[in-house]
């Protein structure tokens, strides 16, 4: 992500006001003088400065992003950079010097489950935390409801039709089989929304969910798809959701289209099917009729999916990599990485002894700056 774009996309998060005052909310509650915090996923830092400022001893903030580095400004702005240890990393690569009492992460997706949170939850629990710590958020519910908006339907799905003389209609399963996100009004929905499952964060020790739920159709037409969003005890008394008619101007809300869309009556019982077994990115969803089984949509990102298969597989377990020239010309960067060349020396050996892996020099230089900035001193 461009740097405009990474800044925007943070801005949006901490302009929010609704969550954003919900975790400091939070935050204010379980943070007592003295504790030690940590932050994951601190973007912009905003959750590191109200732990300071409810009184903790020091908070060390964690991102992978280089956002991070506006949060060490702000940080030295308010004076607060000596109780805040800003580490540029994922998660899984920290080692802390001592347990925290609190852990805290406004990684919440639209749906709830996405970048992996689980996964981040159960290390940061298992590594982090001391007994007796608390987390935040604490517990996530998933929440699904069907509903009628046909502007959606044609906006992600049957927009892949014939097009100015060219079929473009081998498109459409991209869109039926990938979540969509857009914001849904109460009127779209087709029955009230059910929790397909409560995630204990306290507790949780696998990343992937599975439900099965069944939802009464409080009205007849045609549904569109699943709408699908979170409600999140963050605290003991603190509820944070992004379903309608909640507005939050960063959230969206999930959408799993139905393709074809599905004829639905006032009363019909909809049996609903929801997993996730891919830290947050591959789903697969399927509706059908409880008096009519075979009335049935099935959907999955796999199949959705604008991979390569054989770059798939090259991934799987089973396979067995051998390096290719890319591979070699990395391999070769980095072992002339001595602490004695240059980023520009580098770059020449690199033309010299592969000429044909980068016709343009600007390339070539851009290459090894960023395995120089990533892997070296």
């Amino acid at each position: 992500m461009s740097p405009d774009k990474l800044l925007d996309h943070h801005r949006a998060m901490l302009l929010d006001a609704v969550r954003t005052r919900a975790f400091q909310a939070a935050v204010d509650e379980v943070v007592r003088p003295g504790d030690t915090v940590l932050d994951l996923g601190a973007g912009t830092g905003v959750l590191a400065f109200f732990a300071v400022r409810a009184g903790a001893r020091h908070v060390w903030a964690v991102d992978e992003s280089e956002v991070l580095e506006t949060a060490k400004t702000v940080a030295a702005a308010n004076g607060c950079a000596g109780r805040i240890t800003f580490i540029p990393s994922e998660s899984f690569r920290v080692v802390l010097p001592e347990r925290v009492d609190v852990v805290v992460s406004e990684m919440l997706g639209n749906l709830g489950i996405e970048e992996s949170i689980l996964d981040i939850f159960i290390d940061a629990r298992t590594r982090f935390l001391k007994t007796g710590g608390v987390m935040i958020p604490q517990a996530l519910d998933m929440m699904v409801a069907p509903f009628e908006a046909p502007g959606l339907h044609e906006r992600f799905v049957s927009w892949a039709r014939e097009l100015y003389g060219v079929d473009f209609s081998p498109l459409r399963r991209f869109g039926a089989n990938n979540v969509q996100r857009a914001k849904l009004g109460q009127e779209s929905l087709l029955a009230a929304p059910a929790c397909m499952g409560s995630i204990d964060l306290t507790r949780v020790t696998t990343p992937d969910f599975e439900a099965t739920g069944t939802v009464t159709l409080s009205r007849g037409g045609t549904c569109h798809g699943l709408g699908v969003w979170f409600s999140s005890q963050l605290t003991a008394a603190r509820v944070l959701t992004n379903g309608p008619p909640v507005e939050t101007p960063h959230w969206n809300h999930g959408i799993l289209p139905l393709d074809p869309p599905l004829s639905v009556a006032r009363g019909d019982r909809l049996v609903i099917d929801l997993s996730e077994g891919g830290r947050g990115a591959r789903w697969v969803w399927r509706a059908r009729k409880e008096e009519a089984p075979e009335v049935l949509r099935e959907h999955g990102t796999d199949v959705g999916s604008l991979a390569d298969p054989e770059t798939v597989s090259k991934a799987q377990p089973e396979h067995r990599p051998r390096l290719a020239e890319r591979g070699e010309v990395v391999r070769y960067a980095l072992e002339l990485m001595d602490g004695e060349r240059s980023v520009d020396a580098i770059a020449d050996a690199i033309s010299e002894r592969y000429p044909s892996h980068f016709p343009v020099r600007w390339h070539l230089m851009d290459f090894v700056g960023r395995l120089s900035a990533k892997f070296a001193d």
